[in-house]
């Protein structure tokens, strides 16, 4: 997972900037001025920083050449308005790999990080994640469409069967069922859920008191959980898109790195989970014969949960003859190796 901070004095851009990047698996950091940027960039790696030329406090020119001063060897892009200038050039020169013109296409920006980057831009050509709505209330669709981010597909059915047929035609990453209508049914709903869709979380969206946040992640059977069906900003953006439909896992060639959690730490085991299932569903992908590495260095050092994911995510390829080998924070160096079934696997960086 590639780490990108944004740094520019106006929220659009950097808004613009995390659309263009973020359904690719690059995970996306911001900063309104250089001096923010440059606080952060001393205290955490990131692989690339957008930087705009012009900013209040410290400008783009300035950061950069602190930067280099400093040892921080990040790649960069400009943003500039317009063609190149004398002080873009000037600006290149101190170490900036490109520049981009506002205003961009979020296809140019893509091409741009490619190159930068040096990956395959066929890595950037992926399909958006989607999320499957079966509820009779229109207004339910409507608040999802506003609150989700553009790159995500809503489709929905008011009843169940129609919302079967949609489930077998695409992949769905998230699956929210109607618990009132359903009833008693709903577990049943959510097993024909899992037979068609058997990565994908699955809740059920029901009238009454909403839960506690600890206690929206509550697998029983084939459902995930239990959610209000007065869906609200801090549930879909706080809950439902950075575990669920936010790209956990992104390829390069044969290392899958695994994208750090965000959001209240309450809802590190909903995390967890569906950074399980993507793991499975990306690396059982792989032929039998090529072994591959998944990069968990980012995920937070939880030892239980870090070795309950590598636990069961060998023993679903283990059936398909696959064996990975995980990467993960020296800092766990000690622990980890405690493990025996684990030590085996475990790759420390």
């Amino acid at each position: 997972m590639r780490r990108v901070l944004v740094v520019d004095d106006s929220k659009a851009i950097r808004d613009a900037l995390q659309a263009a990047l973020e359904p690719y698996g690059f995970d996306l950091h911001h900063a309104e001025n250089g001096a923010v940027a440059l606080q952060k960039l001393r205290s955490s790696a990131f692989d690339l920083a957008f930087v705009d030329l012009n900013m209040p406090i410290l400008d783009g020119p300035n950061l950069l050449r602190l930067m280099r001063a400093q040892g921080v060897t990040t790649k960069v892009i400009l943003v500039t308005v317009g063609a190149a200038t004398p002080v873009v050039t000037s600006t290149i020169k101190l170490g900036a790999s490109e520049y981009v013109s506002k205003p961009f296409t979020a296809e140019r920006i893509r091409l741009a990080v490619a190159r930068v980057l040096e990956l395959d831009p066929s890595l950037l050509q992926i399909r958006p994640a989607r999320l499957l709505l079966q509820h009779p209330d229109p207004a339910i669709e409507e608040r999802l469409r506003a609150l989700l981010p553009p790159h995500v597909e809503l489709v929905a059915a008011p009843v169940l069967s129609r919302a079967l047929e949609l489930a077998e035609r695409a992949p769905c990453e998230l699956v929210l069922l109607d618990a009132d209508v359903l009833e008693g049914e709903v577990r049943t709903a959510a097993q024909l859920m899992r037979e068609s869709l058997p990565h994908a979380t699955v809740f059920a969206l029901s009238g009454a008191a909403a839960p506690p946040r600890a206690a929206l992640w509550a697998p029983d059977g084939a459902l995930d959980g239990v959610l209000p069906a007065l869906v609200d900003e801090p549930l879909v953006r706080g809950f439902l898109y950075p575990n669920f439909l936010r790209r956990l896992v992104f390829a390069e060639g044969a290392v899958f790195h695994a994208a750090g959690f965000e959001g209240d730490p309450a809802h590190a085991p909903a995390y967890f989970a569906a950074l399980q299932r993507a793991l499975i569903r990306r690396l059982t992908g792989q032929a039998p014969t090529s072994d591959p590495t998944a990069d968990l260095t980012r995920v937070p050092r939880e030892l239980g949960r870090m070795a309950e994911l590598i636990g069961r995510v060998r023993d679903r390829l283990d059936e398909l003859g696959v064996a990975p080998a995980f990467r993960v924070d020296a800092a766990l160096l000690g622990p980890l190796t405690d493990l025996p079934e684990l030590r085996r696997a475990v790759i420390f960086s």
